[in-house]
C-alpha cells in the first residue's frame, strides 16, 4: 500500500462519515484535505478537517512469497513489510458567537474520530488490507488568528497498520532437490 492509497481512503472514509452528522446548514460543505497544502494567505474559512502523516514505522522483517512467473523455469518473489503509520488528523472551524448552533472545532473533530472508529470503518480499511490500531483522545489547543481571535485547533492521532510490499524480482525456479542421507559413526 502506498500512501496515495492509505490517504485517499482515510479522506473518502472522513468524507463520508461527517456528511451523515447532522450539523447546522449554516456550516456548509465541510472540507477534508492534506495539511500543508498550498493555500491563499490568511485562515481558511470553511469548516475544515486536516489530515497529515507524520510517520511510519516498519515492524518486524520481510515476508517473503513465491508466485509464479510467466517466464518458463522461473518464479516471482515477493515481499512485504508490515508497518504501522500514524496520521494527525485536526479539525478548523471559525467561531461565530452570533450562531450558537454552529458546532465547534472540538466538535468536528469529535466527530471525525467517532466515524473513524465506527464498525463500518473497520471493515471497510479491512476490505483494503489497513488495520485500525489506534485512534487517540482529541486535544484541543488554541492560537490568535488573524483578527487576534482565539481559534482552536483540535486534534488527534490515527494507527493504521498495512503492508507495503517491494516490487517483484524474478528468480530461477528449483527444479530438482536432491537429498542425501550419511550414517555418521
Amino acid at each position: 500500500m502506498t500512501d496515495t492509497e492509505l490517504f485517499t481512503l482515510i479522506r473518502l472514509t472522513l468524507i463520508e462519515n461527517l456528511s451523515v452528522w447532522p450539523f447546522d446548514a449554516s456550516l456548509g460543505p465541510i472540507t477534508v484535505q492534506q495539511k500543508q497544502q498550498p493555500v491563499k494567505q490568511g485562515i481558511p474559512t470553511a469548516a475544515t478537517v486536516y489530515l497529515e502523516k507524520l510517520f511510519h514505522n516498519p515492524h518486524g522483517s520481510s515476508r517473503v512469497y513465491y508466485d509464479v512467473s510467466p517466464e518458463p523455469n522461473m518464479i516471482e518473489e515477493n515481499e512485504g513489510q508490515v508497518y504501522t503509520a500514524t496520521f494527525q488528523v485536526s479539525a478548523f472551524v471559525i467561531q461565530k458567537p452570533e450562531n450558537p448552533a454552529l458546532p465547534t472545532a472540538s466538535e468536528l473533530a469529535d466527530a471525525a474520530r467517532v466515524g473513524l472508529q465506527r464498525h463500518t470503518t473497520i471493515r471497510k480499511f479491512a476490505a483494503e488490507g489497513v488495520g485500525l490500531l489506534r485512534v487517540s483522545m482529541v486535544g484541543n489547543p488554541y492560537f490568535s488568528d488573524d483578527r487576534d481571535r482565539q481559534e482552536a485547533t483540535p486534534s488527534f492521532d490515527l494507527v493504521v497498520t498495512y503492508v507495503r510490499t517491494a516490487p517483484p524480482a524474478t528468480i530461477d525456479r528449483i527444479i530438482r532437490v536432491d537429498s542425501l542421507i550419511v550414517q555418521v559413526p
